[in-house]
């Protein structure tokens, strides 16, 4: 996988959606495991720049690299802590379907 793309998937993981876009196949699915499916690179930014307007913060703790796939793991905060796990499925230097979980994490009973 080039360097710049799997870059610009990180960024994505982290909350920056302008630096994937230039990789997003112009028909991308990004599904949201428990949601509905977002479709088209147009809908992905719009989408993104929705969940930008609420204070989150995103760190990747580990990321798996294949010939055709990129998985990035993180967790974050935001009204609670959760875990995140993004899987990129790239074809001819573009991403074409990313998959997203997301784990609220429970809330301590003390």
């Amino acid at each position: 996988m080039e360097e710049k793309l799997k870059n610009a998937c990180l960024a994505f993981s982290c909350g920056d959606v302008d630096e994937l876009m230039p990789f997003l196949a112009p028909d991308v699915e990004w599904r949201n495991v428990g949601k509905d499916a977002i479709h088209g690179a147009d809908a992905v930014r719009a989408i993104c720049y929705q969940i930008a307007q609420e204070p989150v913060t995103l760190q990747i703790s580990s990321q798996f690299e294949g010939d055709t796939h990129l998985v990035v793991q993180g967790h974050g905060d935001a009204e609670r802590a959760f875990c995140f796990c993004d899987i990129f499925q790239v074809d001819d230097n573009h991403v074409t379907i990313i998959t997203s979980y997301l784990v609220a994490q429970e809330e301590s009973k003390t």
